[in-house]
Formats: C-alpha cells, sequence, structure tokens
C-alpha cells in the first residue's frame, strides 16, 4: 500500500518506532500508573538521559491486507505477528477505529483488544491504546464492492447530527482514493461533536473501555480520543487546504467544551491506567497561532487553562507534530532521499506547541513526542535529531517502518520487515513495466542498508545511556 505523506498512521492499530539499546522503563511505569500519582512522578528523570520510553505503530497494511482491515484477525496480526519487533522498545502504540471494534450497536468486539494486550504482555512490553471516534476515511471491502467510511460507526452516525466534508487523506488501496485527496468533489459524513446525542455514545464507549481495561498491567497510557485519529485535531474547522469552511457553526470554544467533557468521561471511567492527551489544536489557539481560523482572546484563555488543567491532572501530555512535511520538497522526496528539502527548525519560542512543551521542560514535567512515517523527508534523522536534543522529550513514538528497516539491519530480511525494504526499493528505483523485483531491490540495496545502518546508529545514540 501507498500511503499519503501525512502524520496518521496506519488503521487497524497505530505503532511507531523504537530504538537501540533501552530496556522497558517498569518501574516507572509502576510509579505512574495512576493518575491521581504525587507530582512528583510527572518530572524528568534527572538524568543525562532524556528518553525512558519508545514507541511503534503497528506497520501499515500491505496491499494484500487492505481489504481485511475490517477483520479482527488481520487487525490482531498487523499489531502483533506481524510486527518487526526490536528488543529495546518500550512497546507498541494500538489506534484503533471505534467502526473496527463497533461495526454495529451493542456488538463490540473487545477480543481484538484482548489479544494484543495478552500478545504483548508474554512479550514483556507495554501497551498505548488510543479508540478514534473520528477519523479519514477507511476503505471497506465487502461482498458486493468496496466504499469509504467514517471511523465512526454507521449505526453511530444515523443517530446522531452530521456534517459533510472533504478528507485530505485516506486508509485505501491507492487507485482507489489517489484522485479523491483533497478534492471537493468527494465528501464524507462526520459527527457534529456539539451534538449531545453523539457525545452520549461516546461516553457509552468509555464506559466499556473503561470497565474492561482500567488498571490492566499491559497498558501503560491510554489515550483521550477527541479529533481526528484520537488526536486533538477536530474535523471540519476551517483548515488549510482548501476543502471549504468544514463544520457549520464551528468555534474554538466548541471544540475546547467538547474537549474538556470527554477529557471528564475519561477520568470517570479511568481511576488506574495513566492518560495521555495528544495536544495539537488546543496549543495553536492557546497561543494565538495565526490560522484560517481566527482564535478570539477569550478562547486563547479558554485554551490555555485547559491546558494547565490536563497537567494538573497529571495526564501526560504528548504532542504527534515533531517532523511535519516539508512544504517545499520535491516530488518523490522522502526519509530516505531528502535531497534538498527544507525542514522547519526548532524555535522554542515558536508559537503554539513547542512554547508549550518548552515550557513544560522548563518546569521539569514529562512529555511526549511522535513523529512521522518516513515518507516524509522531515523524518530523517538529521531533522529530528536536533529537536529531540532540545526538547528532551520522556517518550518517543515511530511509525512501523521505522522499526522494520532497524530489524532488517538487525536480522536481515524476513517477513515481518520486508514491507519496509519494498517500501524503500519503490522509492529508489521505481517499477516500469517488464522490471523485476529481485533485479530492483539488489539495485537499491546499497542505499537501504546505509539507510538503516544510519536508524540504528540514531537509535543507539540517543538510547545509549540506558
Amino acid at each position: 500500500m501507498k500511503c499519503l505523506p501525512c502524520r496518521a498512521p496506519a488503521i487497524g492499530l497505530a505503532l511507531f518506532v523504537c530504538f537501540g539499546c533501552l530496556a522497558p522503563p517498569a518501574a516507572t511505569v509502576r510509579a505512574e500508573n495512576s493518575r491521581d500519582a504525587t507530582k512528583a512522578d510527572n518530572r524528568a528523570h534527572p538524568s543525562d538521559h532524556f528518553l525512558e520510553e519508545l514507541y511503534f505503530y503497528p506497520p501499515s497494511f500491505s496491499r494484500e491486507a487492505i481489504p481485511h482491515v475490517f477483520d479482527p484477525n488481520w487487525i490482531v496480526r498487523n499489531a502483533t505477528t506481524d510486527f518487526p519487533q526490536i528488543d529495546e522498545m518500550s512497546g507498541v502504540a494500538v489506534m484503533l477505529y471505534w467502526a473496527q471494534l463497533c461495526p454495529a450497536e451493542d456488538r463490540c468486539n473487545f477480543t481484538i483488544i484482548d489479544r494484543i494486550l495478552d500478545f504483548w504482555a508474554k512479550a514483556g512490553k507495554k501497551i498505548i491504546l488510543s479508540v478514534a471516534t473520528t477519523g479519514p476515511p477507511i476503505e471497506r471491502f465487502t461482498s458486493s464492492g468496496k466504499e469509504f467510511i467514517s471511523a465512526t460507526p454507521e449505526w453511530v452516525l444515523n443517530k446522531v447530527a452530521t456534517f459533510r466534508s472533504p478528507s485530505n487523506n485516506f486508509f485505501g488501496i491507492f487507485p482507489d482514493w489517489e484522485n479523491m485527496a483533497n478534492n471537493k468533489k468527494y465528501t464524507f459524513p462526520f459527527p457534529r461533536y456539539d451534538d449531545p446525542r453523539f457525545l452520549s455514545e461516546v461516553k457509552k464507549l468509555v464506559q466499556q473501555l473503561g470497565e474492561r481495561y482500567d488498571g490492566h498491567p499491559a497498558l501503560t497510557y491510554v489515550r483521550i480520543a477527541t479529533g481526528k485519529a484520537a488526536e486533538d485535531n477536530p474535523i471540519g474547522r476551517a483548515n488549510g487546504y482548501g476543502l471549504g469552511t468544514g463544520m457549520p457553526g464551528y468555534t474554538n470554544h466548541m471544540w475546547i467544551d467538547y474537549s474538556r467533557k470527554v477529557n471528564e468521561l475519561y477520568f470517570a471511567s479511568f481511576r488506574k491506567s495513566r492518560l495521555e492527551f495528544d495536544m495539537g489544536w488546543m496549543a495553536i489557539v492557546a497561543y494565538g497561532v495565526k490560522t484560517i481560523t481566527p482564535s478570539t482572546a477569550s478562547e486563547q484563555k479558554e485554551a490555555r487553562e485547559f491546558l494547565d488543567y490536563l497537567v494538573r491532572r497529571n495526564v501526560f501530555i504528548a504532542f504527534n507534530g515533531i517532523a511535519p512535511p516539508s512544504a517545499n520538497a520535491p516530488a518523490g522526496t522522502t526519509a530516505i532521499n531528502p535531497e534538498a528539502a527544507s525542514c522547519p527548525n526548532y524555535d522554542p519560542r515558536q508559537p503554539g506547541a513547542y512554547m508549550f512543551l518548552a515550557e513544560l521542560g522548563r518546569r521539569r514535567i514529562a512529555f511526549g513526542l511522535e513523529g512521522n512515517s518516513l515518507q516524509s523527508a522531515c523524518e530523517a534523522p538529521r531533522s529530528i535529531g536536533p529537536i529531540l536534543e532540545h526538547l528532551r522529550p520522556r517518550r518517543f513514538v515511530f511509525f512501523g517502518d521505522t522499526a522494520g528497516l532497524i530489524n532488517f539491519r538487525r536480522r536481515g530480511l524476513n517477513e515481518v520487515n520486508r514491507f519496509a525494504v519494498d517500501w524503500a526499493t519503490n522509492i529508489l528505483v521505481p517499477w516500469f513495466k517488464g522490471s523485476k523485483d529481485d533485479v530492483r531491490r539488489n539495485q537499491a540495496m546499497p542505499r537501504i542498508e546505509q539507510f538503516a545502518a544510519e536508524l540504528d546508529q540514531f537509535a543507539r545514540r540517543l538510547t545509549i545511556a540506558r
């Protein structure tokens, strides 16, 4: 499967990368299992080494697996046996769509989560769990054909107020969405998060998750899912993609109010497991960053108060935007061939998430960062390395393609890392009619091996103190 150059993880379950030489931070995790832990538990470890936890999203579904993204067995395989393990990783970041977990009302298949938790618990690893209630459309295959549907189950959409909006990215087979991304002709239904009926359905979901998994020993964090793909990213706001104004009547106050209510749902249902909030839009509003959706002075104050409130509640703050795509990257530019791509430099004075994270660092409050897939030219070690050194996060999350290439570097070509090697091959030596895969792979192999070594060395350098 060819993925869009966006930061959203592959659906089914999400995962990112791991580094070189670190052991699972068991003592740290145990100390922070409760949201009501002391403030000292939320402090950065006083050491020259700052990374204590490294997670992966599962790899993107292969082209063969895409038709099965609603099949529970394929979902579990993608996040367990098909994962290219790195011995030193802390665990896996699992992201499910609500529509995958609960395809029909009162028929949620929680055994998907059960099997994943059981697999990684036996492996001595931990899970970051999130269930996204909204997100980019995902391709569903049935006996009668195929269609793109919302992350929100259809039975929920049928009960609540909705709006239609284009999407800037999809999950599916490349030819099926190639002409749909950033195209105003294609719109999809999304729930209005200002509809109390939608919040009521979210409440039922969170309560079910809490009843089953609060305090589960394999869980290290439970992600508070608000917007797009479980992040603080409201679908429907006016955006920069030229796709219209989004949800009618949208205001930043509306989004903050909804986010606060969802957080309270998680507070009520998860009293033992550590909660996390993946901020994005909230920090943009809090610092009055100029966007196509302007924020008022009162909204800025409200957003900042909300972020401070989360910190006081010992919610782990994460930011999933460390390596945004380069605005002027030549076509086909990726982390393995960044060429002349210009990547944003870290600036602690930059309004938004970076400024808030820098403030957390000064207060010695631990936080997490997340990168992008290797399809982003700005995901190369030379780009994200300086940002990590400056911000010094406690946790970092990579995508599965990085895990795949490090696994290849250490264990040679095998079935769990072949997807990453094939991706790199296609980037370096594009397929053309009559070309043979083995010939192309051999031609690309010197650069693939070099890049895999760069990732491995980068990982070891960041984690050597452990």
